[in-house]
């Protein structure tokens, strides 16, 4: 009895919470069989003879005499709330889980207890419960430089566990699936947004981008320092860069088109064949005229213009490094096509082609 009443009044000095809210009828401080002390809790029955075990815990002592709660195991039921206060800007630990199993040579990791979150869901198709479990481990990395790894689980219906967000200890977060952010993502300013194996988009000052691969050995610059204009640069940001597209648009109206102009009819249709080169697109290219039978004028296919190709010029530059008194001129077009025909050079009459003859266009849409 008087050894009952030392740990009853060690209990109240030590815990005067537990004190005020639990009466000594349902709270007993014990010794389990290996002398340690054993928080004990019984129903408020009288008389009270052998009380039940309360969460499995036990008081003991550390190395540094430190007061410890132990857990041994079991399953608390109902809510947990560990009040903490007047920590001010300092955090202070509430909860402590800890493997206090020391790593050897051997066996090089000892991880700590995960934090497990079970719950229930009702599957409709198969019309039975499902679990939903999340878990979030902490994993050691040994090797020369120990490391760690945060990992966020998950496993649905006792399925295969997997971890779709990891965090390194250096901050390098990894996620499986996408991140969507309410507010903007900040990146570090010697950073990049490299995508694994492929490209990468780099600032190397402010107004500049770089678009590159993924060694950033080849690219293109960009430099917007100069509100509203866009100038391509060099990957090294030191003079202009070169364009390669398939036409451009002024305001949204097609200006110079990648798609090349074919032959529709007219020119010199027999003898050597006729021929367009280069075939790059309408900005500028030449018609090399067949070796005989030649008309007046020849038609080109050309791509969809908002309006037409009447800006066209061309010029037959064979008759021009002759001499002859006849040139080719532009006298009509539509959205899809333009017609161009020889015509002396004093009265404006049309005459026929010559043959072999080299016609050289320059071609914008309107």
């Amino acid at each position: 009895m008087k050894k009952k009443f030392i740990w009853t009044i060690l209990v109240l000095l030590l815990c005067p919470s537990a004190a005020s809210a639990q009466t000594p009828d349902n709270l007993r401080v014990l010794t389990d069989a290996a002398n340690s002390l054993l928080v004990a809790g019984s129903p408020q029955v009288s008389p009270v003879s052998q009380p039940t075990q309360f969460i499995n815990a036990r008081l003991k002592t550390d190395a540094n005499g430190n007061l410890l709660v132990v857990l041994t195991g079991g399953t608390i039921s109902g809510a947990i709330t560990i009040p903490v206060s007047g920590n001010g800007t300092t955090p202070t630990d509430a909860l402590t889980l800890i493997n206090q199993t020391l790593s050897n040579s051997v066996t090089t990791i000892q991880a700590p207890p995960c934090i497990d979150l079970t719950g229930h869901v009702w599957n409709g198709t198969t019309a039975a419960d499902n679990t939903n479990q999340w878990f979030i481990c902490s994993l050691p990395s040994d090797g020369a430089t120990p490391s760690g790894l945060l990992k966020f689980g998950s496993s649905l219906n006792g399925g295969a566990a997997t971890y779709p967000l990891t965090v390194t200890n250096a901050g390098a977060l990894t996620a499986a699936g996408g991140i969507t952010a309410g507010l903007s993502v900040g990146i570090g300013a010697t950073s990049a947004v490299i995508w694994s194996a492929r490209s990468q988009i780099y600032a190397p000052a402010d107004g500049q981008f770089i678009l590159g691969n993924n060694g950033l050995t080849a690219g293109i610059g960009f430099d917007v320092t100069t509100d509203s204009t866009l100038k391509g640069r060099v990957r090294a940001q030191n003079a202009y860069g070169l364009t390669d597209w398939g036409g451009y648009l002024l305001s949204g109206v097609l200006a110079v088109s990648g798609t090349a102009p074919t032959i529709a009819s007219g020119g010199c249709t027999t003898g050597s064949a006729q021929t367009l080169t280069p075939s790059n697109g309408t900005f500028a290219f030449a018609v090399t005229l067949g070796g005989a039978t030649c008309g007046n004028t020849i038609t080109l296919t050309m791509p969809t213009a908002s309006n037409d190709w009447s800006s066209c010029m061309v010029n037959d530059i064979t008759a021009a490094a002759g001499h002859v008194a006849t040139n080719v001129r532009i006298i009509s077009s539509t959205q899809t096509s333009l017609v161009a025909e020889n015509q002396t050079t004093s009265t404006g009459a049309a005459v026929a082609m010559v043959a072999a003859h080299s016609l050289q266009f320059l071609c914008g849409a309107k």
